[in-house]
């Protein structure tokens, strides 16, 4: 679980990167967004580098699923369903729009990293 999760992030990360940067004008300024909007998948991805138990990957997973669906959303409106010249601002707040769905994915996953951990190392330390 724990590979899938950061090969699947990392697919994603790279995937949006793609879309964004084949709907700019001048690719250099695409690597301007692709921080700003992509940051919480950049968050999901390392994380899951630190990640040793298979239910926080589990919530991890999710948290790049989601997110992706969020900004696969968004960008088929902004580009495809309502053109505009300013739709790709859009991108500048989707980070800072899904941020309370994100924490609250990425704190259940640390929970859930952490409770395992703990009872490992009690299991370890109990004779």
């Amino acid at each position: 679980m724990i590979a899938a999760t950061r090969w699947t992030s990392l697919a994603l990360l790279l995937v949006c990167t793609a879309a964004m940067l084949s709907k700019m004008e001048f690719s250099w300024a695409g690597l301007l967004f692709v921080p700003l909007a992509l940051w919480p998948l950049m968050v999901s991805a390392a994380a899951s580098f630190f990640v040793k138990v298979d239910r926080a990957a589990g919530w991890l997973l999710a948290s790049s699923l989601l997110y992706a669906l969020w900004y696969g959303y968004l960008f088929v409106s902004a580009f495809y369903l309502h053109p505009d010249p300013q739709a790709g601002l859009v991108f500048l707040f989707v980070g800072i729009y899904s941020l309370p769905v994100m924490l609250v994915l990425w704190i259940v996953a640390l929970v859930k990293e952490v409770r395992q951990r703990q009872r490992e190392q009690f299991d370890e330390t109990t004779p």
